[in-house]
């Protein structure tokens, strides 16, 4: 068990450090070559940041675990709202963009809604691979252009700031991306190999396992993220960069990894599907009245988190 365990944190270090390198190298080729810090951020900045979902998500499809796949991304998108931004809310009552709670927000709620049904029958071919693809590319634009409209960033704020100063040689920019390509495909690799055996060490299903570990694992660098955003009174990034996660696991990850391989996840049940749709609506509806998310809203998404964990490991046999 301590085997596994050990692969579990150097997964989680190796995708995490991944992740950086390889935004990191790919801002600063992009800048070398014009791309202007709207798309670099939109694009680089933005996939480099999901890409320890992503590329955990396809290596089990790929190794033949698509309920770990699966729950990885549900339980990435309920531990986004329920746990980080429960905890940014409770450090301080995050107050956001309007722009974002009327757009970015809605968007959230809706891709929650296309994985509920995309899920309903265990099973994510090509096509509902490619639909959320595309949907993700009209996010993307319609970003794109908020933001030449000057109308603001949204949820994706974070992303278009992008520092384009750039240092050293392109081999060093290319070492850098190359460095993450590496360390992104070891740390799923080891993350995906944990995982499976945890599951079957505490005789659990892998869904159970993805919903719960292998999501939290996932969401550390978003958590560390919101809490400092909320410690500095930065609200808005706080709640936008959960809110640009959630978006981007269900049209960039399942949508993608869909499109490679079709997979089928029989171990997610109705009721992880329902608790995702219900905590995403609760969220989307909190902020539309005035972009404000606060403590007592933090209290009741943390509560209802640990119950759900409660349900979900008694009754996870097999």
């Amino acid at each position: 068990m301590w085997i596994l365990l050990l692969g579990l944190a150097a997964g989680l270090v190796a995708l995490t450090f991944g992740a950086d390198w390889l935004v990191r190298g790919g801002a600063a080729l992009a800048a070398r070559f014009g791309v202007s810090p709207i798309v670099v951020g939109l694009t680089v900045v933005a996939f480099g940041t999901s890409a320890p979902e992503l590329v955990v998500s396809l290596n089990a499809v790929l190794q033949g675990s698509g309920d770990l796949a699966a729950g990885n991304v549900i339980g990435s998108n309920l531990f986004n709202l329920a746990v980080i931004l429960a905890i940014t809310a409770l450090i301080a009552p995050v107050v956001a963009d309007r722009a974002m709670a009327r757009f970015d927000a809605p968007v959230m709620w809706f891709s929650g809604v296309l994985l509920w049904w995309f899920f309903a029958d265990r099973h994510v071919g090509r096509m509902e691979g490619g639909i959320l693809a595309t949907m993700l590319l009209g996010y993307l634009v319609a970003t794109y252009l908020r933001v030449r409209r000057g109308r603001g960033a949204g949820a994706l704020g974070d992303a278009v700031e992008v520092d384009m100063v750039v240092a050293g040689g392109v081999w060093r920019d290319l070492m850098w991306v190359a460095a993450g390509g590496v360390g992104l495909a070891l740390g799923s690799y080891w993350l995906v190999w944990s995982a499976t055996g945890l599951a079957s060490h505490f005789g659990v299903s892998e869904a159970v396992i993805g919903l719960t570990i292998v999501a939290a694992g996932t969401s550390l660098p978003e958590l560390a993220t919101s809490v400092v955003a909320a410690l500095r009174k930065h609200g808005g990034m706080a709640v936008g960069n959960l809110i640009g996660s959630n978006v981007f696991n269900a049209f960039c990850i399942v949508g993608l990894t869909g499109l490679v391989h079709p997979f089928a996840a029989e171990g997610i049940r109705d009721v992880d599907l329902w608790v995702m749709v219900g905590v995403g609506t609760l969220v989307a509806a909190a902020m539309w009245p005035r972009a404000r998310f606060g403590r007592v809203g933090g209290v009741l998404l943390l509560g209802g988190y640990l119950g759900y964990l409660v349900f979900v490991w008694p009754s996870a046999g097999g």
